[in-house]
């Protein structure tokens, strides 16, 4: 999630490609005060690795690029088999990963505070 702070586009391997789009702060007719967000939209056709969440893992968590490729295709077949089961992935700010009736991966609404 915290690439889609900097990047409108994260693309997780095998997975699928999040995008990031912002929307304006509102006010609802009860006077709340809603802040500016991301609103984050899933599509599984991005799925080609474009190097951005690999090298992001290299930095961040110290280890060679190779090993990044290597934690992203267990956390995708992890994804997958608990799709697969039925089950939903809750993705941290960002939202929910499962299969919709049809079988396709969806996401559950969810945004990113700005």
């Amino acid at each position: 999630s915290e690439l889609l702070f900097y990047f409108f586009c994260v693309i997780v391997p095998s997975l699928g490609g999040f995008l990031a789009s912002n929307q304006n702060s509102m006010v609802t007719s009860n006077l709340v005060l809603f802040p500016p967000f991301r609103k984050i939209a899933f599509n599984v056709y991005l799925k080609n690795n474009d190097g951005l969440l690999a090298n992001h893992l290299v930095e961040f968590e110290h280890i060679s690029y190779q090993q990044a490729l290597v934690q992203i295709e267990k956390f995708v077949a992890n994804c997958m088999s608990e799709m697969n089961s039925g089950k939903k992935i809750f993705l941290n700010t960002i939202g929910t990963l499962y299969f919709d009736k049809e079988g396709r991966k969806e996401k559950g609404e969810k945004g990113l505070r700005l």
